[in-house]
C-alpha cells in the first residue's frame, strides 16, 4: 500500500508535465520532423520530464520553466517556425490546462458529497485525471489536430497568436496561482478560481482554432478571386482570337468562294469549328475544350441553352464552364477504354431555375470534405481550386453546386436561380 501511494504521490508531483507531454503527442505535427527527430524528440522530452521531478523549482515559476523547457524540445524535434512552435505548445497546454482544471473541479463537487473524505480522493483523483485526459486526447485530435495536419504550413493572424499566448501564459500561470492562495480555505471561492482557469483555456484554445481557420478561409478566398480574375483575362484574350480567327477564316472563304464546289464549302464551315449556343462566352469556352478533348479523344457531348446564361457575366462563364469541363477531361484521360471517354453538358431551364449538369464515366469512389470532393493528386493544398471556384461562381449568383457519383458516372450539378426577366422571356 506504502508503495502504491508513492507511486501516486509521484505522479501528482509531476501531474503537469505527464499530461502536457501526452497531450503533445496528439496536437504536434508529426510529418514535419526533424532529420535527427528519432535521437532528438526522446532525448529532449526526457529533459522536460527530468527537470521537473529531480528540481523542485517553486511554484508558480515551475509550470513556467516546464514549459519553455517544453517548447524548445518542440522546436528542436520539429521543422516549424518559432510561432508555430508557440502556436502548437500553447494549445498543448491549453488543453493540459482545461483537462487539469476540468479534473480538479468535478473532484471537488464529489469531495463535497462525501464530507471532504480523503480517503475518496485518493481513489477518484487517478480516474477522473485519466478519464478527462482520454476525453480531451480524442476531443483534440477530431476537433483540431486532424484539420492543422492538412496543413503543409499553418496559416494564422500572428498578432493574435502572441497576444492570445501571453494573456493566457499570464492567468494559467500566475494569477491563477495567486488567487487560489488567496482564497485558500474557503472551499466555494476555490471552485470558482477552477472555473475561471478553466474558461480561460477553453477561450484560449477556441481562439487559435478560429484564428486558423478564418486566416485559411481568407487565403482561399483571395486565391480564388485571383484566379477568377486569370478567367476573366484568358477570355477576353480568348474572345479577341476567336474574333480574329473568324474574320480571317471568313476573308480566306470568300476569296476561295469561286474556287469551291459546295461540298467543299460545306466541309469548310464544319472544320470552322465555332459552337453556337446562344451565349458567346459559352461558344468560346466549348470551342476551346473541344480541342482539349480531340487531343485526349473524348467525346463532347452538348445540349445547350446559353440564352440561359445572359445573365452572368461572361468570364463567370468561362471560369465555370471553363473548370467543370477541364476537371471532366483530367479524369476521363486517365481511363483506358476510349469508348468510355465521354462528357455530357446539358445547360437547360428546370422551372425558374438554370440547370447546368457535367457528366463523365468514373469508377471508384470520392472522399468528400465540406459537401466538396477531395482532390487526388499529391499536393492537396495547391489543388482542388478548380471545383471551388466552380461553387463560388455558383454562390455569386445565388446558386449551388452539388456532386455525385451514381452509376460509374461523376455528376457536377449547378443549379442557379434565373433572373425575372429571364423568366418571362
Amino acid at each position: 500500500m506504502r508503495t502504491y501511494y508513492n507511486f501516486l504521490s509521484f505522479l501528482y508531483g509531476n501531474e503537469f508535465v505527464l499530461q502536457l507531454l501526452l497531450i503533445s503527442f496528439v496536437l504536434l505535427p508529426w510529418k514535419r520532423r526533424r532529420k535527427y527527430f528519432p535521437a532528438i524528440f526522446p532525448a529532449t522530452f526526457a529533459l522536460v520530464f527530468a527537470c521537473s521531478a529531480l528540481f523542485a523549482i517553486p511554484v508558480p515559476f515551475h509550470y513556467l520553466v516546464i514549459f519553455t523547457l517544453f517548447f524548445g524540445a518542440v522546436f528542436a524535434s520539429f521543422k516549424i517556425s518559432f510561432l508555430e512552435c508557440l502556436f502548437y505548445t500553447v494549445n498543448a497546454y491549453c488543453v493540459q490546462h482545461i483537462v487539469s482544471t476540468a479534473s480538479y473541479a468535478l473532484i471537488w463537487l464529489i469531495m463535497k458529497a462525501c464530507n471532504f473524505d480523503f480517503t475518496v480522493y485518493g481513489i477518484i483523483h487517478p480516474i477522473i485525471s485519466i478519464l478527462f485526459l482520454a476525453l480531451a486526447a480524442v476531443g483534440s485530435y477530431y476537433l483540431c489536430a486532424r484539420n492543422w495536419n492538412k496543413f503543409a504550413k499553418l496559416k494564422f493572424n500572428h498578432f493574435i497568436i502572441t497576444y492570445a499566448a501571453l494573456v493566457f501564459l499570464a492567468l494559467a500561470v500566475f494569477l491563477s496561482h495567486y488567487m487560489q492562495e488567496a482564497v485558500d480555505g474557503d472551499k466555494a471561492v476555490y471552485f470558482f478560481v477552477k472555473i475561471f482557469s478553466l474558461l480561460n483555456g477553453t477561450a484560449t484554445l477556441i481562439i487559435n482554432v478560429l484564428n486558423v481557420h478564418s486566416t485559411n478561409l481568407k487565403e482561399e478566398q483571395l486565391i480564388l478571386q485571383i484566379l477568377l480574375k486569370k478567367d476573366k483575362e484568358y477570355y477576353e484574350r480568348a474572345r479577341l482570337n476567336a474574333e480574329k480567327i473568324n474574320i480571317k477564316f471568313h476573308d480566306l472563304k470568300h476569296k476561295a468562294a469561286d474556287r469551291l464546289s459546295d461540298e467543299e464549302r460545306t466541309e469548310i464551315n464544319q472544320l470552322s469549328g465555332d459552337f453556337v449556343t446562344g451565349n458567346r462566352a459559352l461558344d468560346i469556352i466549348i470551342t476551346e475544350k473541344q480541342v482539349k478533348c480531340e487531343k485526349y479523344s473524348v467525346k463532347l457531348v452538348c445540349s445547350v441553352e446559353g440564352g440561359l446564361l445572359e445573365f452572368m457575366k461572361p468570364y463567370h462563364v468561362y471560369s465555370l464552364f471553363g473548370n467543370a469541363l477541364d476537371n471532366a477531361i483530367e479524369s476521363l484521360v486517365k481511363v483506358a477504354d476510349v469508348e468510355k471517354r465521354e462528357i455530357r453538358l446539358t445547360v437547360c431551364r428546370f422551372r425558374d431555375m438554370c440547370k447546368i449538369l457535367v457528366s463523365n464515366y468514373f469508377s471508384g469512389s470520392l472522399e468528400f470534405e465540406n459537401g466538396l470532393p477531395k482532390t487526388t493528386k499529391n499536393n492537396k493544398n495547391d489543388h482542388g481550386y478548380g471545383i471551388k471556384s466552380i461553387r463560388e461562381v455558383a454562390q455569386t449568383y445565388g446558386g449551388e453546386m452539388s456532386v455525385s457519383v451514381i452509376d460509374d458516372s461523376f455528376n457536377m450539378l449547378i443549379m442557379l436561380p434565373l433572373p425575372k426577366d429571364a423568366e418571362e422571356n
